[in-house]
């Protein structure tokens, strides 16, 4: 005969916890921790906040299970537990697709259908995975993203682009494209790709280890960036020109200074010498300015720079601030 902690282990099969009861439970125990934590402590919790957090939607679920006298077993509500967390303090089901979770991705997207796919390291191909969030988790993580940004996607402005902020886990952070439903059918949820950065500064070294190119092509290279000269890098979505160009920034001499003017920002120069100047776009519905590339390249050439880098150039006004 099973022990008491056994018969508790084993669901009941007249009691399930069908997707209703499961977004009760939720709301319920999301309104008393709002209630019972600071907003700040929830956008920005310390190890000790989330222990306590943790351990407070543990007897939460508990309680509101008990009370519907649902009995999922305690495997059952340690994984809503764990999912409830995720949603409540970090990017809910992102959070399984970003380090630590996952190291192996370079890329996810997500269909304005719900769908979700993802792109490995080293491949060119997307993949779809077995993970379809609902949509108004999909808005409140793109919100809990874009929000501390001070940007929103609405049919007024539906095209939108943000930071994932780099974190311990993923130092290098990555870019957001958000598409509001109104101009990306079929309208479940908002279209969002998003592009992971390297976790840590690429050296040349990376780049003949997976061939690349030759040692005689980085010769050359190395040989202009440390001559301090002008350097175009071209080419379509995904060929690695941002990567290519992190790594050409380690061949400048040590001690310049240098300006790297984005949009937004993806170099990663790992020296102290390095300036970042940010573009951004006009502020929907304000009369806040927007600060283009141009304007950076304007600024830049009144603070001195020993080699000037621009990221990604976009439209023609943005070519022509190259020529300057």
């Amino acid at each position: 005969m099973p022990g008491i902690l056994g018969l508790y282990d084993t669901p009941a099969n007249d009691i399930v916890l069908d997707e209703v009861s499961r977004s009760a439970v939720f709301n319920e125990v999301i309104d008393q921790i709002n209630q019972e934590f600071q907003p700040a402590v929830l956008q920005s919790p310390s190890e000790i906040d989330r222990r306590r957090i943790r351990e407070r939607v543990d007897s939460l679920i508990a309680a509101a299970l008990r009370k519907r006298n649902c009995r999922p077993g305690v495997q059952q509500e340690g994984i809503l537990s764990e999912e409830l967390t995720r949603r409540i303090l970090g990017l809910g089901f992102l959070d399984m697709l970003l380090p630590p979770a996952r190291t192996d991705i370079s890329e996810i997207t997500i269909y304005s259908s719900g769908l979700v796919q993802i792109m490995r390291k080293g491949s060119v191909r997307w993949e779809t995975i077995d993970l379809r969030p609902e949509a108004g988790e999909i808005w409140r993580v793109l919100d809990r993203l874009i929000g501390p940004q001070n940007k929103t996607l609405n049919e007024t402005n539906p095209s939108i682009n943000a930071k994932l902020p780099a974190t311990p886990h993923n130092p290098g952070g990555g870019r957001i494209k958000a598409l509001h439903p109104v101009i990306a059918p079929p309208g479940r949820n908002p279209s969002i790709n998003i592009r992971l950065y390297e976790q840590k500064p690429v050296r040349p070294e990376w780049l003949l280890e997976r061939e690349v190119m030759n040692p005689e092509m980085m010769d050359i290279l190395q040989q202009a960036m440390e001559k301090g000269y002008r350097i175009l890098i071209s080419g379509g979505t995904r060929t690695g020109k941002t990567t290519l160009l992190s790594a050409l920034c380690n061949f400048l001499p040590p001690g310049w200074r240098i300006v790297k003017i984005e949009d937004p920002e993806e170099i990663w120069v790992d020296r102290p010498t390095v300036q970042t100047v940010e573009a951004r776009p006009q502020a929907v519905g304000t009369d806040v300015k927007p600060y283009t590339l141009a304007d950076g390249v304007d600024d830049a050439m009144r603070m001195s720079p020993d080699y000037l880098v621009i990221g990604e150039v976009r439209d023609g006004i943005a070519a022509m601030s190259l020529f300057r």
